[in-house]
C-alpha cells in the first residue's frame, strides 16, 4: 500500500473525509507530493551546483508555466524524473553563464514564440477537448506576457539574474 493511499485510508477512516470523496483525495495528495517532490529536486539540483537561489527562482516561474502549457509527458515516474532533473540541470547552467543580455533576450523571444504556438500540449492519458485547449493556450499566453513583462523589467532595473532565470 502506497504512502498516500495509507492516508487516504486514514482520513476515511477517521470520518475526516467521506469514503466516495476517496479518489478526489488520492489524486490531491498525489499532487501535493509531486509538487513537493518537484521542488526537492529542483533544489538539490540547485544545492549540487551551488545556485540555490537561482533554483528558486526557477521554479518560481516554471511552475506556473508548466501547470498551463503542460509538456512532454514519460511513461514511467523515472524516465519523468530524470528527464527533469536533466531539463533542470541545464536550465541553471545557462542561467549560470555570462552570456550577453542579447544574447537571453533571443532565448526569451524563441522559448515564448514556440510555448505560445503549441501550448496547451495534452497527454496520452489527459486529451483536451477544444474549450480546454482554448483555455489553457489563453492562460499560457498570459503567463509569458506576464514573465516577459518581468522580464524586461529586470533588464531594465540592472536585475540581471532575474532576467536569466526568466528566459529559462
Amino acid at each position: 500500500m502506497s504512502l498516500i493511499t495509507h492516508m487516504t485510508e486514514c482520513l476515511v477512516r477517521d470520518q475526516i473525509t467521506e469514503n466516495d470523496e476517496r479518489e478526489i483525495v488520492e489524486y490531491g495528495l498525489e499532487s501535493i507530493w509531486n509538487t513537493l517532490l518537484g521542488m526537492g529536486i529542483v533544489f538539490v539540483i540547485g544545492g549540487f551546483l551551488q545556485c540555490v537561489w537561482e533554483s528558486l527562482g526557477l521554479w518560481v516561474f516554471l511552475l506556473p508555466l508548466r501547470k498551463s502549457a503542460g509538456g512532454y509527458h514519460a511513461n514511467t515516474k523515472g524516465k519523468c524524473l530524470i528527464i527533469s532533473a536533466i531539463m533542470i540541470i541545464i536550465a541553471l547552467i545557462c542561467i549560470m553563464q555570462e552570456w550577453s543580455i542579447n544574447i537571453y533576450t533571443i532565448i526569451l523571444a524563441i522559448f515564448s514564440i514556440v510555448i505560445g504556438y503549441i501550448a496547451p500540449v495534452d497527454t496520452a492519458n489527459k486529451k483536451l477537448d477544444n474549450e480546454e485547449v482554448r483555455v489553457y493556450r489563453k492562460r499560457t499566453r498570459y503567463i509569458l506576457l506576464i514573465e516577459i513583462i518581468i522580464y524586461f523589467i529586470a533588464v531594465k532595473t540592472e536585475s540581471f539574474v532575474l532576467s536569466k532565470i526568466i528566459t529559462k
